[in-house]
């Protein structure tokens, strides 16, 4: 017997192998090696078949249901779009948000802000913002990244807004230095929070229609809001005039962390109350 007239035995059958057969195996280590494997996949689908009769007498389609809907309709057209489409509709609506509220309401001690110092920073937020966009925008075939890579990414993303807030103030000339100082601060950098958060809202809203999962992993789905919320802390550098570390800390330097942390336990309270974690194992 050649290894073409065996191949009809790679099927699961009942009862043994002819005598030819068995002889071939003994010969053949190529045959050998997939009869097994074909031996062992039918054996555990027998297994799987067993467990499932005797754990439920109904099978749950919920599950299934709702994947079938999350592939209908115009989010799943989005969804399907290529990484390099989707990241880009992203990236324009950032753009779209950041050029008519900063042309709008363009910090007005703009004069006296060092030109070196304020593009340098707008493009440290523009880098960071694309890096953690495009990890977490990536299909969800591909493996995701390890835990060590995602707190690298958050760390270096998350540093980069504290070292921003942490920076001395850029100049002392213009009047709105001696704004939000003492009893003011608090108030008035609760209004940047609040105004920083509401300026990533578009970017957040797009983030989460080309996202290619309605319950995405969670590093993923943290290093994007990270993306999400430089978006906030971008618009405040264009239109808050207060350069005050103490006021960037509390204003400004939050909105991203508030992204970040919020999103993280939104995912992580999701997949609890669902049932199961979702979150990829190490």
């Amino acid at each position: 017997m050649n290894c073409r007239e065996f191949k009809q035995y790679l099927q699961p059958k009942e009862g043994d192998l002819p005598p030819e057969a068995e002889d071939h195996l003994d010969t053949c280590d190529v045959c050998r090696t997939l009869f097994e494997g074909e031996a062992d996949l039918a054996s555990g689908l027998d297994q799987l078949e067993t467990s499932s009769s005797s754990d439920s007498s109904e099978l749950d389609f919920g599950d299934l249901q709702d994947e079938i809907e999350r592939d209908r309709g115009g989010l799943a057209t989005l969804r399907e779009a290529p990484l390099g489409l989707r990241a880009m509709g992203l990236a324009l609506t950032a753009l779209i948000v950041a050029v008519v509220l900063g042309t709008w309401f363009l910090r007005p001690d703009f004069s006296h802000y060092p030109a070196a110092r304020f593009w340098g920073t707008l493009a440290g937020f523009v880098g960071v913002g694309i890096l953690t966009s495009y990890v977490g925008l990536q299909p969800v075939y591909r493996s995701g990244p390890s835990r060590r890579t995602t707190v690298a990414l958050l760390l270096l993303v998350l540093g980069y807004h504290l070292a921003v807030g942490l920076l001395p103030a850029a100049h002392t000339a213009d009047p709105f230095y001696h704004m939000g100082i003492g009893a003011d601060l608090l108030p008035v950098a609760a209004m940047c929070l609040t105004y920083g958060i509401v300026y990533a809202l578009p970017a957040c809203v797009v983030g989460w229609c080309i996202q290619q999962s309605d319950r995405p992993l969670l590093r993923r789905s943290v290093l994007l809001a990270a993306g999400l919320g430089t978006v906030g802390h971008l618009g405040l550098h264009l239109n808050c005039p207060i350069v005050r570390p103490a006021h960037r800390l509390i204003g400004h330097v939050l909105v991203p962390f508030a992204y970040t942390g919020l999103y993280a336990v939104s995912i992580y309270a999701f997949d609890r109350r669902d049932g199961s974690s979702r979150t990829p194992p190490e």
